[in-house]
């Protein structure tokens, strides 16, 4: 198995060997937040995405403004300190997920 990146047409999609600190990860940081770990942004379906990695607010961490699955067990502003623990604690769970950091 491939580690790392693999690319099917213009989508690209994480391996489960993912790490948050790896080369991918810190590209990803960069892409997302250009490493703002205080990053917020309000997606087009009302969502919100917090921290370094932007994770979505409906299924990774509890905001007051919705409800959400919160699989990653924590509260949405627990993503936007500069200590980063537990954005990798949560990048770590989404990788447990099947689809990977798509499902982000």
């Amino acid at each position: 198995r491939k580690r790392g990146w693999m690319v099917t047409g213009a989508t690209a999609l994480l391996t489960v060997s993912f790490s948050p600190l790896s080369p991918h990860g810190l590209c990803m940081a960069f892409y997302k937040s250009t490493f703002n770990t205080a990053a917020q942004s309000i997606k087009g379906d009302g969502n919100a995405h917090y921290g370094i990695f932007q994770f979505s607010s409906q299924l990774w961490h509890t905001s007051d403004r919705r409800s959400s699955d919160n699989r990653c067990r924590m509260a949405c502003r627990n993503l936007l300190f500069s200590n980063i623990a537990d954005d990798i604690i949560c990048a770590k769970r989404i990788m447990l997920n099947p689809q990977g950091m798509t499902a982000c």
